[in-house]
């Protein structure tokens, strides 16, 4: 699935428990509460520049989820700046590293709580002033 242009927020449990297989997010502002949370089939999240927070449990219990990529941008600085509690609670396949931006500056608690194969979670850049618990 591919969101397009003309689509500004994508609003609480808009895509929850769906069959979901790839999300690519390119022109939404915000991501609400739980808007793919339990999408089980959910393998592979591209969010783009234009985001600028995901929402409390956005992709809760996205068991299947093994590739996201935060603010994957080219021309522009990503504009990603709160990440919500329990955003990614659960998600427990998701691989590898995750990079957060410069303009990242909250990172709520439990937000990737029980993210067992994550091995990474890179803020070297941020200008974080407030991470949560777990």
């Amino acid at each position: 699935v591919t969101l397009g242009k003309s689509l500004a927020y994508i609003s609480r449990r808009m895509f929850n428990y769906t069959g979901v297989h790839q999300l690519e997010i390119n022109h939404a502002t915000r991501l609400g509460a739980e808007a793919f949370s339990g999408c089980q089939c959910l393998m592979r999240v591209k969010v783009g520049c234009q985001v600028t927070s995901i929402g409390i449990g956005a992709f809760e219990d996205c068991k299947s989820l093994r590739n996201l990529i935060l603010g994957h941008c080219t021309e522009t600085p990503s504009q990603l700046r709160s990440i919500y509690s329990r955003a990614f609670k659960g998600c427990k396949n998701l691989d590898g590293a995750i990079v957060l931006q410069s303009l990242c500056n909250t990172i709520q608690s439990e937000a990737f709580y029980g993210c067992a194969k994550l091995r990474k979670v890179d803020m070297s850049k941020t200008c974080l002033r407030c991470i949560g618990e777990r």
